[in-house]
């Protein structure tokens, strides 16, 4: 594959505005990275959803720091609840469901929809920016 010129580099950069093409670049690495994590499993111990947390707060903050990690945190804050929830051995299913409902579990998976959301969006705008960036640098319109 033939590498870009420093002209088309220099247009594409030009055409990100204030994002450096170094920065944008590992930005979208982090999304794509964020992306695999949420795809996957929420973990049903506490210790493998602590990692598991930690990584995706990780990759927020590379991505989107001020809009992302902040919703981290709050999944992180709901933890505790959820995970004392699956750790109750609950035998009646009227009262597994007033407890995950009236008890709060459920506000750790609100949480982590709220996340999965504000990632997809993440992703989808840093996409029309490198997409407006690379129509700019190869001088074709918007389609």
């Amino acid at each position: 594959m033939a590498q870009p010129s420093a002209a088309t580099l220099s247009a594409i950069a030009s055409a990100l505005g204030s994002t450096d093409l170094p920065s944008f670049l590992a930005e979208m690495d982090a999304d794509r990275l964020l992306l695999a994590e949420i795809r996957k499993d929420l973990p049903q111990k506490r210790d493998e959803a602590d990692a598991y947390m930690k990584r995706l707060k990780e990759l927020a903050g590379k991505a989107d720091p001020a809009d992302l990690v902040p919703k981290v945190n709050r999944m992180m804050e709901q933890a505790p609840t959820y995970y004392d929830y699956l750790e109750k051995n609950i035998q009646n299913q009227n009262d597994a469901q007033n407890e995950y409902a009236v008890g709060g579990a459920r506000g750790f998976l609100i949480a982590f929809q709220d996340l999965q959301n504000a990632v997809l969006l993440t992703v989808i705008n840093r996409l029309e920016i490198a997409e407006h960036a690379l129509r700019n640098a190869a001088g074709i319109s918007p389609g």
